[in-house]
């Protein structure tokens, strides 16, 4: 990549040129890129926050909605399986019985409507909030590859 063209990209990413970007800090340069936006003035004081717990709703939301597909394709998803796990796994014959009584007694949508749900909320959650923080990442080390290569071009 030349330098006109390193140039532009930095123009248009950052808003400033090169020899400005290669003295900023990190935090200057992320600063740099959201400057318009309102989320700087909403809540400051709980950024902190409000960024993770974003990610985990919004990853439970995307979990359980596939969950609940899941649950209208295979509704007798939970009893099918509690019942196999139970028949087969080396536990006294009480509690077999007591699991079967259990899964046996409660309706099919009760049984496994909630547990799947909450499982597909669960496996959502970390889902979406493993991708962001890999996209978080990424982003950051696409900034320090810039601001190293703004630091070379000026020296």
């Amino acid at each position: 990549m030349n330098n006109d063209k390193f140039e532009k990209k930095i123009a248009k990413k950052y808003g400033v040129n090169s020899s400005e970007l290669k003295s900023l800090s990190l935090r200057q340069i992320k600063n740099l890129q959201i400057n318009k936006k309102r989320t700087l003035q909403d809540n400051e004081k709980f950024k902190l926050v409000k960024k993770p717990v974003k990610a985990i709703v919004k990853g439970a939301t995307i979990g359980a909605s596939v969950a609940g597909v899941v649950n209208t394709v295979f509704p007798n998803l939970v009893p099918v399986a509690g019942t196999y796990l139970t028949t087969s796994s080396n536990i006294p014959d009480q509690a077999k019985l007591a699991i079967l009584t259990a899964l046996a007694s409660l309706p099919v949508d009760l049984a496994s409507g909630y547990t799947v749900l909450g499982i597909g909320a669960g496996i959502g959650s970390l889902a979406y909030s493993g991708y962001k923080l890999v996209k978080i990442a990424t982003n950051n080390l696409k900034v320090i590859r810039d601001r190293g290569k703004a630091k070379k071009l000026n020296r």
